[in-house]
């Protein structure tokens, strides 16, 4: 607290900082974009007052208790009504970045800029200046007790070495092995995963460590003791593995940090709690590992990157409880259960960054299996208030930059992933996720640069092999993606996922028969037995074996009935057998719906906009199914919207203009192989690409 400058002295005066102004006569705020008289911005009254405490107590923490006694002492109110007066403060102040109000989890704010009082009276900064010199020597002696604790708690050659520059900066790679649940009955199985899991976390949010992913880490269960393996295999220089049991109510954690060059133990501890005091495990088993491994940072780095933004155990366990269900969730009822859950958790610790952060992925889930876009804006919301409690938070910007990603507004996942990148550069979920953002903006350069620096943090992580190999394909270098692509699936034999994505690749380079034994083959593997099936049909299709791939249509599209694309991909099959369960009409109406559906989501997608315009005029809307084309051509001229151009054109019969949108797809890169085996084009795409090579020579 800057106790130099008291209230009653500052009651006359005002405050400034930056480009804003506090009148404490007038009680108003003043600044650039103020619409007010004088420039005033509009604030709440408990907002300003929670403003004027924060500034009067520039660059001192500020706790959460001192906030709630100053400006609501006496009333009973929740933690909500301050996190709200934080919100409103930020956007009155352009606080996007969290510059000026720092949050410090569990703990409270900081009001990080300087203040200068409106007279000749010396500054906040100046009083509080000359007050840390009246304190100099007994703040001196603390530093040098600090840096000697760290010193001897790390064993780093501070001792022997007098410039803290000389400690090695070692690539240092930690991963964190599931604990193992030691009850009889398995009862603490989500939490032995969970408290290992929240470590991973917390120890991926410490600057300059490598955490090697929770995907990879976790599935490593063959090779449990066999060191040499372990450490090929996840890419890692120290290993944390524990245990959970409990006995009368008492739980018991253990935990081990091991260097696996040299297979020695360099830390194990016991702890003995009970589950109300879990939580200080978790930190006290995170710190302990981050202290030792990154010997050059300060303790209160540690700490704020350890930290769990709560400290009621009940809200902590419902969390890890609603976290083991999402990782799992295949279908709503399951992601429901999780909502559930955080609500728990969220109505008791309001401010539980890490629970909002998780409400913002089970939002996303829940947009992703039944499309409906309601869910868009809750996800955003629950990300943007983990943010507001802990701007720093991984969790929260990575389920933000993936929010966005999924909403298509490529350019704003560009920027969110973009600072992860720049905050943790060691999160290989980071720069995935960065890399994905790139390649949708077609910025193939900066693209291929985050895909390979996702895949050299974290090479035991099946999703980065994927990932780059597809970017690869998608440039035209199926060569170099086929290994990749191997190799993911050798990582994770019974996922369907990498299965189906060599399935896809294989469908792009127009060897329709191999994609279908691929993606045939991804099937048992595939839960919901909609994707590969889907694409089989698909790859079916284009071979011309309309009756198998109907039957696979059919099938995938019952079992997704919220998948716009294989409605429409039925339909198109079903013009050509006469076994269908439905007219082909039955099925463009249910895709047209679904698609609709999906442009309020991705309000931009002109391939979405074009697609429907194909529907419309399967369906006899000619006129609009032509202007939804005419728009989406406008909108982002490519080769899908050329190419379904050419479909509209070609079902009305118009097969001059259907060449010339052949032409335009193939110009723009479209795989003439696609055109030489759509049903609807061939005849027309033939004679099309031979005049396009007639015309090239």
């Amino acid at each position: 607290m800057v106790d130099a400058v008291d209230t009653q002295e500052m009651s006359s005066r005002k405050l400034s900082f930056d480009s804003f102004c506090i009148d404490l006569d007038r009680e108003t705020l003043s600044g650039p974009k103020g619409s007010g008289p004088k420039g005033e911005v509009s604030l709440r009254p408990k907002s300003f007052a929670v403003l004027v405490h924060l500034v009067q107590n520039a660059q001192e923490l500020v706790t959460k208790d001192e906030l709630m006694d100053a400006v609501w002492a006496d009333t009973i109110v929740t933690d909500g009504a301050l996190t709200q007066c934080i919100i409103d403060i930020r956007k009155a102040l352009n606080d996007d970045e969290r510059s000026i109000i720092r949050t410090v989890p569990r703990r409270g704010f900081i009001f990080d800029k300087a203040v200068k009082l409106r007279d000749a009276s010396p500054t906040l900064a100046e009083r509080k200046t000359a007050r840390i010199r009246a304190h100099g020597y007994v703040r001196g002696y603390w530093i040098a007790a600090t840096v000697l604790a760290v010193a001897l708690l790390t064993g780093t050659y501070w001792l022997t070495n007098t410039e803290p520059a000389a400690v090695s900066l070692a690539r240092t790679a930690i991963a964190v092995l599931p604990f193992d649940d030691m009850t009889a009955d398995g009862r603490l199985d989500y939490l032995a995963d969970g408290i290992a899991e929240e470590i991973l976390n917390k120890l991926a949010q410490v600057p300059h460590l490598e955490v090697v992913s929770r995907t990879s880490s976790f599935n490593v269960a063959e090779l449990h003791g066999d060191l040499d393996a372990l450490s090929k295999r996840l890419n890692a220089t120290h290993l944390l593995e524990g245990s959970v049991r409990m006995e009368n109510n008492q739980v018991r954690v253990t935990a081990q940090l091991i260097d696996l060059d040299s297979g020695y133990h360099l830390w194990s501890s016991n702890f003995d709690a009970v589950l109300d005091h879990l939580i200080e495990v978790q930190e006290s088993i995170a710190g302990n590992i981050a202290s030792r491994l990154r010997t050059e940072l300060l303790p209160e780095q540690i700490e704020h990157a350890v930290a769990v933004s709560t400290d009621d155990a009940r809200a902590y366990d419902a969390y890890l409880q609603a976290r083991n269900l999402l990782r799992h969730a295949r279908d709503e009822a399951v992601v429901d259960d999780a909502i559930a859950h955080l609500d728990v958790a969220l109505t008791r610790a309001p401010l539980f960054a890490e629970a909002e952060a998780a409400k913002c992925t089970a939002y996303r889930r829940k947009l992703n299996l039944s499309g409906d876009t309601a869910y868009f804006d809750q996800a955003v919301g629950a990300c943007r208030r983990a943010m507001d409690i802990d701007s720093e938070l991984l969790e929260a910007q990575l389920a933000l930059g993936n929010v966005l990603l999924r909403a298509g507004q490529y350019e704003l996942a560009t920027e969110q992933f973009g600072k992860s990148v720049d905050r943790y550069p060691s999160s290989s979920a980071a720069h995935l996720g960065l890399a994905d953002s790139l390649y949708r903006q077609k910025n193939l350069e900066r693209a291929e640069v985050h895909y390979r620096e996702a895949l050299d943090l974290d090479r035991a992580d099946e999703r980065n092999w994927s990932a780059y190999a597809k970017f690869l394909s998608r440039t035209d270098r199926f060569a170099q993606a086929k290994p990749l692509f191997e190799r993911a699936m050798e990582l994770a034999p019974s996922d369907s996922k990498y299965q189906i994505d060599l399935g896809a690749a294989l469908f792009r380079e127009g060897a329709f028969a191999d994609a279908a034994r691929v993606f045939e083959g991804a099937m048992p593997y595939d839960e919901a037995a909609g994707v590969a099936l889907s694409n089989a049909g698909a790859s079916y299709y284009l071979a011309n074996d309309f009756e198998r791939a109907c039957a696979m249509l059919q099938s995938a599209a019952f079992a997704h009935q919220d998948k716009y694309q294989m409605w429409g991909n039925l339909a198109d099959c079903c013009r050509f057998v006469n076994y269908c369960q439905a007219p082909s009409s039955t099925y463009y109406q249910k895709a047209l719906g679904l698609a609709l559906s999906e442009l309020k989501i991705k309000p931009n997608d002109a391939g979405v906009l074009a697609r429907i315009g194909v529907f419309r005029v399967q369906l006899g809307q000619e006129k609009l199914g032509l202007a939804d084309i005419s728009r989406a051509w406008d909108s982002e001229p490519s080769a899908e919207v050329a190419l379904n151009a050419a479909q509209a054109h070609a079902i009305l019969g118009n097969q001059d203009t259907a060449r010339q949108w052949i032409d335009h797809a193939l110009q723009k890169g479209y795989p003439p192989i696609f055109a030489y085996a759509d049903p609807d084009l061939a005849p027309l795409s033939r004679t099309s690409i031979h005049q396009l090579t007639h015309e090239d020579s």
